[in-house]
């Protein structure tokens, strides 16, 4: 055993498996949860600038006020590395890695959202300054049916989650369709339905986060059974 590895295992005995895994289950319950509430009250605030039918969730981080969806899509990533490290743990399969890994591809993608913004210029525009966070868009959203279906092999060589896997299947085939619409003819300027772009991207997330909470939830079921 090599020195992390015991380093980990002495933090795992001493805050304990079902304690390491609850927390990481109410992460990810919490984490869509909190983000969409920050989504409702922006928009709430922000009515005569930001339009949530035109514009996409990225557009909240354009004009003065910016930064509150920054911390939104900060926490959000946080609390979707504590998920996957917690998942990790409730797995009992060789492949409990990979679903960390699958969990942590969705993190890293809403922190790189909020470390590279989208800005307004002084035509009121909004543009990409760092020209890196659409393509990480882009594979942020193309992760969402990805990891989906990842995960979905994952569950199935442990029997205390295999139930979920046409659940998980049928969802990432959903996702993938929604993002093929969006992103052939919503996002694009050019694109028919690029005037309903943000209610689109809207409807991906409306479809992706009850996934998260019903993981966050079997997980939950997991750490209580490992107390």
């Amino acid at each position: 055993m090599t020195t992390q590895q015991r380093t980990a295992s002495g933090l795992t005995s001493r805050i304990g498996e079902g304690n390491l895994i609850a927390i990481g289950a109410v992460a990810g319950m919490i984490g869509p949860l909190l983000f969409t509430v920050g989504l409702v009250v922006q928009g709430l605030f922000r009515p005569d600038e930001y339009d949530p039918i035109a514009e996409t969730v990225s557009a909240l981080e354009a004009g003065p006020n910016g930064w509150i969806q920054q911390l939104n899509f900060f926490v959000f990533g946080i609390l979707m590395m504590i998920f996957g490290a917690g998942l990790g743990f409730g797995l009992r399969t060789r492949r409990r890695r990979i679903a960390s890994v699958a969990v942590l591809w969705w993190a890293v993608g809403l922190l790189m959202a909020g470390l590279f913004p989208l800005r307004e210029n002084a035509d009121g525009q909004t543009y990409d300054p760092t020209e890196l966070h659409q393509p990480n868009g882009a594979v942020f959203f193309l992760s969402t049916w990805v990891g989906l279906a990842i995960l979905s092999w994952c569950l199935r060589s442990d029997r205390r989650w295999r139930d979920l896997v046409p659940y998980t299947m049928i969802t990432s085939a959903a996702l993938a369709v929604l993002f093929g619409v969006l992103a052939a003819l919503a996002i694009p300027d050019s694109g028919p339905l690029h005037p309903w772009a943000g209610l689109l991207q809207r409807l991906v997330l409306a479809v992706w986060f009850p996934s998260l909470v019903v993981l966050a939830a079997r997980l939950r079921k997991v750490a209580r059974a490992a107390k």
